[in-house]
């Protein structure tokens, strides 16, 4: 049994509560807001604030450490840094607000919304999975069209050497 864990502990061990929070941290700065149990807002909400006073900072050991809290996650840090830490340049603190929801339905949790206190205009939109996807197939065919084309030209290419040759 594991005492005196500081934080809340979301009935999870280290690294499941670790990643539930990345992962929360990570889709606020993609997404702009999240909504989440209130228990679980009121709990990243802290590793909010701490990410974008790294943010701000701008130094190689800041922009490091706070890489490695968005779980190398190399989208996430430049929207941080190009899109959500000028936005909060003359604040010190308090970059989220929670706004309360609905329960849930299914168990009656308290449900709410963490979102930015000031309105954060994403500068490059994040590309989804399945424009990932479209991005891949479009560069498959396109090598695909190009080993054709170099399949087609390479018996033209033999017959010149062959030519040459006989010259």
């Amino acid at each position: 049994m594991h005492k005196h864990v500081f934080g809340r502990k979301f009935s999870r061990d280290y690294g499941s509560r670790q990643a539930l929070l990345r992962g929360l941290m990570r889709a606020l700065i993609l997404q702009g807001s999240i909504v989440t149990t209130k228990a679980k807002a009121k709990g990243v909400q802290p590793d909010i604030d701490g990410l974008v006073n790294l943010a701000k900072k701008g130094t190689v050991s800041d922009t490091r450490r706070a890489y490695a809290m968005l779980a190398n996650d190399a989208e996430a840090l430049s929207v941080l840094t190009k899109s959500v830490a000028p936005v909060f340049a003359n604040r010190i603190s308090g970059y989220t607000r929670i706004v309360p929801m609905v329960n849930r339905s299914g168990d009656n949790a308290e449900m709410a919304k963490l979102e930015w206190v000031e309105k954060v205009e994403l500068k490059e939109k994040p590309k989804t999975k399945k424009e990932v996807a479209k991005d891949t197939k479009k560069a498959e065919k396109k090598t695909e069209k190009s080993k054709k084309g170099i399949a087609k030209l390479l018996p033209k290419a033999k017959k010149t050497v062959k030519k040459e040759e006989t010259k």
